[in-house]
């Protein structure tokens, strides 16, 4: 905080400070209460109206037929179909849910969907670089020890309109492919726990479904968003920009028909140019958790570090465009097709296996999304296709992905109980061929993912405080070729209007990922940062690998406090089984007689220990993670001008039954440490055989497993936040929110560095200067805590944002 008012801050809050001073003489006053009609007060956001004083508030209400209390209600419960599939307040929602709409997110300042998840419960977000994140849900980690293994969070289904944004080529979102910006957002909606049986596989800790804007009230609407900012290195000099551009128009042709088209451009500048590389020394030198080293210093054999990290200052480049044709015959008929296009480069984190934490890569798609209501019937089609590179410069992960979705659904009514039917199938399909020659495809021709899922859910309600829900989903797969149940049973119990109970019990699955089932690679891997020549690369799928399987219970209470606060409150445990992980099946390694028998002597061999082969195969692993916690949310609205919310959650992952002496942890980056190769080489567990030239092979079954029960540390104990909204004075508003998590470690086969606690302050404040555009100064970051949130990643300090947006 010492440098908070260096000369560059000073320089940001002088031009904020006139702006603000020209809001005073440029702002126009709102439009009389008189000529309100009903229309125009019901597509007024919450900011607009908090620029009336309180008397025509009062009267504002009485022209739409709502008490003020109603007004504040409205405020804290806001409407919400993700629990159930059809609307309904969120008090009255059977699960543990939680909605973001347009209003919050304009107010809160965020510049991505990340970011702004950062104001709901139970979800953790963590920066990996610039504007880059690692979301999930209550937190759950992957397998002990190798956490960063295709370190995307697998768990999570992520939605926009229902259409799945997945990668399944490894599995997990890459969230600067979604062909969308904020200003295409109606709300996000958030389910926490697993669900399956409504939204599918991959829900097995919830589901985050983006619901984008398809009507305007206006004949035309158009909007406009742009920001410019800067990041800050910790002390006084800024290191990069950030920017955003965003414009869109929505026109309703008649009663019918209605167009939109949208488009979004972002960069985001990295803190730092460097890179972190698992540089090992030959001899067994210990390591670092300090390895971050420039690019052109690196030296890999067979890749170009140039064509791997293009631009290593840029974190992340996109743009996108989106388009909508709705067409409404009646309230019983209706159909909309969006169809986009996206193009992104990111600088995140990906893969362990090309010696780098950090990871560019460089994806282009495009996609069509059908969906329709005709009467009962709900239809959903998408298809999506394009190409992605998941680690640029390197063999193995470029190619061509096709994805087709369709699913059905059926809605019964019989007195008090909904019955709905449905039926799902996905087709996705990957081909690398054309990219690399000489096999250096982690997949061998062109791969297929397929499944068929029929499911039904019964929503009963016997009289109108009592309500049950039961589901069923049975997903069969091409491969593996197994079926899956999942199922879903809530009971939900409204005492009156101001308290409700629920009881849940879930079972989820994962889906299959390309990587995991049909990789079959042998790829000539020589790097290390001094140019030692390296090893062959063996990695193969498993066609049978079970799915990961989900079992959770929760109980939940939401209570009104009053006409102002909701409270709501959640348990929750958890059990996830079925693991898989890359394991290390075979190694191949060269050691002279003479070096093994200074090995022996306790001394230092004078060559290094290099294999010349690793062969990893994924299998399934007999961890078993046991999930227990519980989450809290209270939002409090003061009155018309000022509300508040806090929101925690506490938890704890335990490890049952894990290998603490699994060999994929005994290779240490691109060498063999000394020490672990006298423990190997000379282990009393097994005879190693020897070829002529004094290679010994090792295979897994040599090394004696040693499974231990233990408390995971990957996952925080607490994480949560607050947020205030004070609208201040006529058009001016402040909005300031908070996000922290305690103390947690990152562990994968290289290092376990612990991620320290922090908290992040963010502050906004906004001038309405004319009656449809608002300038604003956000600043993030405000007490500089500039620790790396995820494991290697980027040191990201405080950033700064000046913004316009229009509405017209």
């Amino acid at each position: 905080m010492k440098h908070f008012f260096s000369r560059w801050r000073q320089k940001i809050l002088a031009t904020f400070l006139l702006g603000i001073f020209g809001c005073f003489f440029l702002a126009a006053q709102p439009k009389p209460v008189e000529q309100l009609t009903r229309e125009d007060i019901l597509s007024m956001s919450f900011d607009e109206l908090s620029v009336y004083p309180l008397e025509d508030i009062v009267r504002i209400a009485g022209i739409v037929g709502v008490s003020i209390d109603d007004l504040f209600n409205m405020l804290l419960n806001k409407e919400v179909s993700i629990a159930s599939k059809h609307d309904e307040n969120y008090f009255d929602t059977p699960l543990s849910t939680s909605v973001l709409t347009a209003e919050d997110i304009e107010r809160s300042g965020a510049l991505s969907i990340p970011e702004a998840l950062r104001l709901l419960p139970g979800v953790i977000v963590r920066e990996k670089t610039n504007g880059n994140y690692d979301v999930q849900l209550r937190s759950n980690v992957s397998v002990a020890g190798q956490q960063s293994l295709f370190a995307e969070n697998t768990l999570t289904l992520i939605m926009i309109d229902g259409r799945t944004v997945y990668t399944y080529t490894t599995g997990g979102t890459f969230w600067e492919m979604l062909a969308i910006g904020l200003g295409d957002i109606e709300r996000i909606e958030v389910i926490r726990g697993a669900s399956s049986v409504m939204y599918g596989a991959n829900a097995v800790t919830g589901v985050i479904n983006i619901i984008t804007k398809k009507s305007s009230p206006d004949k035309l609407s158009v909007e406009a968003r742009t920001n410019i900012g800067g990041l800050f290195d910790g002390a006084t000099s800024p290191v990069g920009g950030t920017g955003t551009k965003y414009l869109s128009a929505l026109f309703n042709v008649n009663e019918k028909w209605t167009f939109r088209v949208s488009g979004n451009f972002n960069y985001r500048d990295r803190a730092q140019s460097d890179i972190f590389f698992y540089t090992v020394d030959p001899y067994g030198a210990s390591q670092t958790s300090e390895q971050y080293y420039p690019v052109d210093s690196v030296i890999i054999h067979g890749a170009d570090p140039r064509k791997m990290f293009r631009d290593p200052n840029r974190a992340l480049q996109s743009y996108s465009a989106n388009g909508l044709a709705s067409y409404r015959l009646n309230d019983r008929i209706h159909f909309d097709l969006t169809a986009g296009v996206q193009n992104s480069t990111a600088i995140s984190s990906n893969m362990d296996l090309n010696f780098f934490a950090h990871t560019e890569r460089h994806t282009q798609t495009r996609f069509a999304n059908l969906r329709s209501e005709i009467h009962d019937f709900s239809v959903l089609m998408y298809y999506t296709w394009g190409w992605g590179d998941l680690a640029c410069g390197m063999p193995g992960l470029r190619s061509d992905v096709e994805s087709f979705h369709f699913n059905v659904e059926y809605n019964y009514r019989w007195e008090k109980l909904n019955i709905n039917p449905g039926f799902n199938f996905a087709y996705n399909t990957l081909n690398g061929d054309p990219y690399f020659a000489d096999n250096q495809s982690f997949f061998k021709g062109k791969q297929l993912l397929r499944s068929f899922a029929p499911s039904v859910r019964l929503d009963y309600r016997p009289f109108d405080k009592l309500r049950f829900i039961g589901g069923l989903r049975l997903e069969n797969n091409k491969t593996p070729r197994k079926n899956y149940l999942t199922w879903q049973l809530v009971a939900n119990y409204k005492f009156n209007e101001t308290s409700i109970v629920r009881a849940v019990y879930s079972r989820a699955n994962r889906s299959p990922f390309m990587i995991d089932v049909n990789a079959n690679s042998s790829t000539s891997i020589k790097a290390d940062r001094r140019g030692t020549l390296y090893t062959e690369l063996r990695m193969e799928g498993d066609k049978n690998l079970k799915l990961v399987v989900a079992d959770m219970y929760e109980l939940g209470y939401r209570r009104k406090i009053g006409k102002h606060i909701l409270l709501n409150f959640e348990l929750f445990r958890s059990q996830i089984k079925d693991l898989n992980a890359a394991a290390l099946k075979e190694l191949r390694v060269h050691v002279d007689p003479s070096d093994l028998q200074l090995i022996a002597d306790g001394k230092q061999p004078v060559n290094p220990i290099v294999p010349n082969f690793l062969n990893y195969k994924f299998e399934n692993i007999r961890e078993v993670q046991m999930q227990t916690g519980g989450t809290v949310e209270l939002g409090v609205v003061v009155n018309s001008s000022l509300n508040f919310r806090f929101w925690g959650t506490v938890q704890q992952t335990s490890i049952m039954d894990h290998n603490n002496n699994a060999p994929t942890l005994n290779i240490l980056g691109n060498s063999l440490r000394w020490e672990a190769a006298y423990s190997i080489l000379t282990s009393a567990h097994s005879q190693y055989s020897t070829d002529g030239d004094g290679n010994y092979r090792i295979t897994s079954d040599d090394i004696a497993p040693d499974y231990i029960d233990m408390t995971s540390k990957a996952t925080p104990v607490f994480y949560g936040g607050y947020e205030m909204n004070w609208q201040f004075a006529k058009r001016f508003s402040f909005f300031s929110n908070g996000y922290g998590f305690t103390q947690h470690s990152f562990s994968n086969q290289f290092f376990t560095p612990d991620i320290s606690g922090k908290m992040l302050v963010n502050g906004k404040i906004s001038c309405l200067f004319v009656e449809n555009a608002t300038i604003f100064l956000s600043v993030n970051n405000i007490l500089n805590q500039t620790s790396p949130e995820f494991g290697f990643m980027d040191r990201v300090g405080t950033q700064w944002y000046l913004g316009l947006n229009i509405k017209l």
